[in-house]
């Protein structure tokens, strides 16, 4: 069932029958883990996430690195500071502000 529900999401995605926003705003999953956000560090985030999807991986390594410091737990911060990390924080020549989720 999981695979059928990744297949799904990952079609919308990439068909722009669903933004990313739209999933992290809609998924029970992501609805969770926001659960317990306060409305500063969701600006944060927000703004985190700007900075990743504009290409802008320096500030964004700063701001997501900012997030996990005011709250440990967080999750996609360390994810997306996961994915930059490998591209020593420098967004690809061919960066088009997203990129395929594999895992959730």
């Amino acid at each position: 069932m999981l695979d059928r529900e990744r297949f799904v999401v990952w079609q919308a995605l990439k068909n722009r029958s669903m933004s990313t926003m739209s999933l992290f705003r809609n998924d029970g999953d992501f609805i969770e883990l926001r659960s317990s956000y306060e409305k500063q560090l969701h600006r944060l985030f927000n703004e985190g996430y700007a900075y990743y999807k504009e290409g802008k991986w320096p500030e964004a390594k700063k701001t997501f690195e900012e997030v996990i410091r005011r709250n440990p737990k967080e999750g996609p911060s360390k994810t997306l500071l996961n994915f930059m990390g490998k591209f020593n924080f420098t967004a690809p020549p061919d960066w088009k502000g997203y990129r395929a989720l594999t895992e959730k």
